[in-house]
């Protein structure tokens, strides 16, 4: 088994235990603040162990496309499911072929199909949330599909949706009604979407908890499953379902236990939280950033309960079976603000999870416009929190699948891929992973940089620093520059790192300031923009920046509350702190104009017109060498890896442009070489129909740098150093 440092909150799990129940009954002892006040934020994360299962890591994981859905809920939908291929659009729950279509996704034939395509893992329903017993006749042919998949090779996660249906489920458990939300709080109506018979619920309520351990131990013991899989995440931590009363109550102790009384009151101007209610959501949704203090603790509540919610589900799995993995649904980073709309700060989530899902648009692609979609951030995230990430990718056609989804998630991704299954095409990538796949495993990432995305910077602003991060990060992806993508607890140990990019990372605590600090004295380069450490972390205004010793640069003058501050002027400034590099940049040009308060998705993912500067910037602050340096077009993209264990470096090619032009000639790589290590032997690996194809690249050696050239590229490469 492969054990992997976990980073739950310190005191992930407190709700979860007897104080939460204590609170829920307004016990005197919270009423009167007399407890140990949480620490100052909550951006403190302390590391701990978890152990993965260890069949994660037996051969590649590979997705099937199968169905999770039981035919109650594509009947109550109105239509045919849309993974039934050979229904027609809206044809009716009346078409006396439906259910034999929707058996068609688990018969004889499409396991067949899958075993020949080469999946590994399937995921079918386990509980819609219509009830188990209204969902029982539907999922009376799973107890025979788990095994009859197990036979076959493999591995079988169970579906646990995040809704009620409550026309079926309320037959079962009257008392549910106490869970749902109520309806239009704050002037939205608690459903999912359009489908207005899945209430949303208050995920925290004991009830609804102990249910969900029924399904949870009926996935596990009595169906034998190897996983268990939590969806919508990122609906259950929606706005409307913290105005349930049980919310609010606990909301009001969350201040009482995280502050003494004088520290709320220097918090929020007055030290008894009785009174208080969440904001008004839909009031603030169009903010730029916030500057009410009661909305930032809001979020860092709503944040810190789901994240102990999954933690308290995930140990449950774990307690009845440790092999069991777990994994959850979150969407894919779009440039939002996930901690403001969905309660998810990923410090919080992914350490308690072995594998987590993206999906939402960011299909692999090169456009017209000279933009560069990917899933680049969430893989390398995945590591990160040593997640397998799942790519859904949706319908062939959709947003999410193009003919480089998949090669993308050979090159960045660990040994995972989502339902490759779905075009014969892609056939010979699931074959090409499986026949080479020790070169995929416990392979860790050569990072020259690392970006951090501090919560308080991304989660108390809803614009300006995801702009910034997300288009320093794109000029990382396009320049080849190696890198990973780090969170506030992993400042802790900057060792491997040579440059700490800080992009309008504008609120920082004084803690994380000096741990910035003792990197660069300590020889480590820093490259920040914009406003960054301006602000404290409860995003008060300092007088100068945090940082201002590394940067030798004066902020803007204050401004009026709730304004952005004035812009600086524009501003390039070198320096040397201690042993360490400083580069401090005033702005990250987009090339691009967003519209006011629109997210910072896809649409705007295009390199800024400073992208040379940064570049540059990075490499001055590294001391004027990177690891990788790959001559190409900004279309082609690179990551470089070692396998530890086979001696060997690992760099893996990507053409994002392969639509249009599907042979990129003379690719050059010049890669440094760890002083002491002797090359032998350099080739090139492609998926062929017929199999991996094989061949040896000339090479040369000038000093410690290797020079090779890539005579042709088309989707995807593996170059295999020895």
């Amino acid at each position: 088994m492969k054990n992997r440092n976990k980073s739950p909150q310190k005191l992930s799990g407190f709700f979860n235990g007897v104080l939460f129940l204590i609170a829920l009954l307004n016990f005197p002892i919270l009423a009167s603040g007399q407890r140990e006040a949480w620490p100052e934020s909550l951006e403190k994360v302390v590391l701990s162990e978890h152990t993965i299962p260890g069949w994660l890591n037996e051969g590649p994981f590979i997705q099937a496309r199968g169905g999770s859905e039981p035919l109650i809920f594509i009947v109550r939908r109105g239509h045919g499911f849309s993974f039934l291929r050979n229904l027609q659009e809206r044809r009716g729950f009346a078409d006396p072929s439906l259910e034999e279509n929707w058996k068609a996704l688990f018969n004889d034939e499409t396991i067949a199909h899958e075993v020949k395509a080469g999946s590994t893992y399937w995921t079918t329903q386990l509980f819609k949330g219509f009830g188990l017993e209204a969902e029982a006749e539907d999922r009376k042919y799973i107890k025979d599909l788990v095994p009859k998949l197990q036979k076959n090779g493999f591995r079988v996660g169970g579906y646990i949706g995040g809704t009620i249906a409550y026309e079926t489920f309320l037959f079962e458990e009257p008392a549910a009604e106490d869970w749902f939300v109520p309806l239009d709080y704050w002037g939205e109506a608690a459903t999912y979407g359009k489908q207005y018979f899945r209430r949303r619920v208050w995920f925290n309520h004991p009830g609804y908890k102990d249910y969900l351990k029924k399904v949870i131990r009926l996935g596990v013991e009595e169906y034998g499953m190897d996983l268990i899989h939590f969806d919508n995440i990122g609906n259950q931590g929606k706005v409307p379902i913290f105005s349930h009363p049980m919310a609010i109550e606990a909301f009001r102790d969350y201040l009482r236990i995280k502050y003494t009384p004088g520290r709320l009151k220097e918090r929020l101007g007055f030290s008894d939280p009785k009174f208080v209610l969440p904001p008004v959501a839909p009031a603030l949704g169009d903010q730029p950033f916030f500057y009410d203090p009661l909305v930032m603790e809001w979020i860092d509540f709503r944040c810190q309960i789901l994240g102990d919610y999954i933690k308290e589900m995930t140990d449950y799995v774990r307690s009845l079976n440790k092999d069991v993995a777990t994994d959850i649904n979150i969407g894919t980073l779009k440039g939002d603000n996930a901690a403001w709309k969905g309660s998810q700060r990923r410090s919080l989530l992914l350490p308690n999870t072995d594998v987590y899902i993206v999906e939402g648009g960011n299909g692999g692609q090169y456009t017209e416009d000279g933009r560069l979609i990917s899933n680049i951030r969430d893989y390398k995230i995945g590591r990160t929190y040593s997640n397998l990430v799942l790519n859904r990718m949706g319908s062939p056609g959709g947003s999410d699948y193009t003919p480089v989804t998949v090669p993308e998630q050979l090159a960045f991704n660990q040994h995972c891929m989502g339902p490759a299954s779905m075009k014969p095409e892609n056939w010979k990538y699931i074959k090409f992973m499986k026949d080479n796949f020790k070169h995929f495993l416990n392979t860790e990432n050569i990072a020259d940089v690392v970006i951090l995305r501090s919560y308080p910077s991304m989660a108390y602003n809803n614009y300006s620093t995801h702009q910034s991060t997300i288009l320093f990060e794109q000029t990382l992806i396009q320049a080849n520059i190696p890198f990973d993508i780090i969170f506030d607890e992993h400042l802790e140990d900057l060792s491997k790192y040579s440059v700490l990019v800080l992009a309008n990372q504008e609120s920082l605590s004084d803690s994380v300031v000096e741990q910035i600090k003792d990197f660069a004295n300590n020889g480590g380069g820093v490259v920040a923009t914009g406003l960054t450490s301006l602000f404290n972390d409860w995003r008060i205004r300092r007088p100068t920046f945090g940082l201002i010793d590394l940067f030798k640069t004066e902020p803007p003058p204050p401004a009026a509350r709730g304004e952005l501050p004035a812009p600086l002027e524009e501003v390039e400034n070198r320096n040397h702190y201690g042993n360490g590099r400083v580069v401090y940049i005033t702005s990250i040009e987009p090339s691009k104009n967003r519209p006011e308060f629109a997210d910072m998705n896809n649409k705007y993912w295009k390199l800024p017109r400073n992208w040379q500067q940064l570049k540059e910037a990075v490499t001055w602050a590294a001391g004027g060498e990177l690891s990788l340096e790959i001559k190409a077009p900004t279309y082609v993209v690179g990551e470089i890896l070692e396998q530890k264990e086979l001696d060997e470096l690992i760099i893996h090619l990507v053409n994002f442009n392969v639509v249009n032009e599907p042979e990129v000639k003379n690719v050059q790589v010049d890669l440094n070489i760890p002083q002491g290590k002797c090359i032998t032997q350099v080739s090139m690996l492609t998926a062929k129909d017929s199999g991996t194809q094989t061949k040896s690249l000339k090479f040369k050696m000038e000093k410690n740098r290797l020079h090779l050239t890539v005579p042709k590229l088309n989707a995807y490469a593996m170059l295999l150093i020895e």
